[in-house]
């Protein structure tokens, strides 16, 4: 409530010299007092419900939190907080405190002291050493933080002994001047911003996604104070205040691609591949296109965290060279440090769908005598061929048997043309020669021969064969 009470002090004085010199009417009454007083009113009622803003840290930040240390299926041995200084000065720990919220909502904490020099960390140890793959390396400093919570919790870092009471309302701890940083998960209220995802298990912990490096085992050398945004499961990489120091960039870097599905050079990518794009930081705006053979598909990009992307599209095609693009300026970065917030050049991600098994299968799925000398086939194009297949259908029985080879006699035909869909009806009149074997119930073969082209351009054609019989059907390979 300081914060806002200054905010309110500082807006109050202004309003009481507009009031004091408004001109009076008539009656004796500043004509536009009660205006501006109710203005000053409404203005001050605002401010009141409006949330706290949280203030960036400006040096010691959590890096990283594990609680799943000392079960059989642990990472390692015990569980840990890490502590990042992002600034380039060294800070004093000395009166600092780190708490964590319990269940029942009491924060329950232990203090610090030392200095953690600029770029290093400080490594705090939570429990005792049991069991896990690991051992958890040396510790800075050994503190209890009480019964915390994997399904929901929070941890602060504050600048003082004063044991915290905030988190039963969302945002209410942004009012402590006192809290320097602060982690919230799961279920938990008390976090900056929205709370981060509850990590599951004992082999992973809550790394700060770095937005300098773009990768989660790093200190991240950024604090947008959004928990959401900030803190995803991750694989536990504990450091302490031997690791070499890192030097945080003095301002704001671009988004980058950190990551795409499929990747860059790929082949045999599955038709149906939903689209995948991984940022380096939380982005808005995200848009790209993919291009292929005589095809471009913008894509609809949705995000539950503004780090990862997905999109569905409509099949590719198989045997198809495609190219996703995701256009400089395209992704916006969602802080406050600007510029630059946009990526700096195009992304290009080149990638090869699925070549084909079978480039232009038809499949006489049946076929049936119609009155009048007509024979209905039923024909199924494959999905695999991209351009409309063509083809035709030659109906024909067996010669009489004589002294010379077998041989077939052509009874009628038909064509048809497959386009835009997978299967259609294809009509074949019979001549005399075919009406007199059907009235004879003499066996009928049907062949379709089918021609399509594949996204390579490669032309093929296939036969399909049924064997007819009046009243029943059946295709033979």
């Amino acid at each position: 409530m300081g914060r806002i009470t200054e905010r309110l002090a500082g807006r109050r004085a202004p309003q009481r010299e507009r009031i004091a010199d408004a001109p009076q009417d008539g009656r004796g009454h500043g004509g536009g007092a009660l205006t501006v007083a109710v203005a000053a009113i409404v203005a001050a009622l605002v401010l009141l419900a409006a949330p706290a803003a949280w203030a960036s840290s400006p040096d010691v930040v959590i890096s990283e939190v594990y609680l799943g240390g000392g079960y059989e299926d642990s990472t390692y041995d015990a569980s840990f907080v890490e502590l990042f200084n992002r600034s380039g000065t060294a800070v004093s720990l000395d009166g600092w405190t780190l708490q964590g919220r319990r269940p029942d909502g009491i924060w329950f904490g232990s203090s610090l002291a030392g200095t953690i020099e600029p770029g290093r960390y400080v490594l705090v140890q939570l429990s005792l050493p049991l069991l896990g793959s690991l051992p958890l390396p040396l510790a800075d400093r050994f503190l209890s933080l009480g019964s915390l919570q994997a399904e929901g919790g929070a941890i602060a870092l504050t600048t003082s002994r004063q044991q915290l009471t905030c988190g039963a309302v969302a945002g209410d701890c942004a009012t402590v001047a006192a809290i320097r940083d602060m982690v919230g998960w799961g279920t938990s209220v008390a976090a900056e911003g929205s709370p981060a995802n509850a990590v599951t298990g004992h082999a992973q912990s809550l790394g700060r996604f770095s937005f300098a490096t773009g990768a989660q085992t790093a200190p991240g050398c950024r604090d947008s104070d959004s928990n959401s945004r900030e803190f995803f499961a991750s694989i536990p990489t504990p450091v302490n205040s031997l690791t070499a120091a890192v030097t945080c960039p003095p301002t704001d870097v671009a988004p980058t691609v950190l990551e795409t599905i499929p990747v860059n050079g790929a082949t045999d990518v599955a038709p149906d591949q939903p689209i995948t794009i991984r940022f380096s930081e939380a982005v808005f705006q995200a848009r790209a296109t993919v291009y292929c053979t005589g095809l471009d598909l913008p894509l609809s990009l949705r995000s539950d965290d503004g780090l990862t992307f997905t999109a569905t599209h409509p099949r590719f095609r198989y045997g198809d060279r495609c190219s996703l693009l995701i256009a400089a300026g395209s992704a916006r970065d969602e802080d406050s440090d600007d510029p630059p917030d946009g990526l700096a050049a195009d992304v290009v991600v080149q990638f090869t769908t699925l070549a084909p098994t079978e480039f232009a299968a038809l499949r006489t799925t049946s076929a049936t005598l119609q009155p009048g000398g007509w024979l209905r086939l039923n024909v199924r194009c494959s999905p695999q061929a991209v351009t409309a297949c063509t083809g035709s259908v030659v109906l024909t029985i067996r010669a009489a048997a004589g002294s010379g080879p077998a041989r077939r006699i052509t009874i009628g035909t038909g064509r048809f043309v497959i386009a835009y869909r997978l299967q259609a009806r294809v009509g074949v009149r019979l001549n005399r020669l075919g009406k007199e074997a059907l009235a004879a119930r003499q066996r009928l073969v049907a062949t379709a021969t089918v021609t399509s082209t594949d996204a390579a351009g490669r032309r093929l054609t296939r036969e399909s064969t049924l064997v007819v019989h009046p009243g029943r059907s059946k295709r033979t390979p």
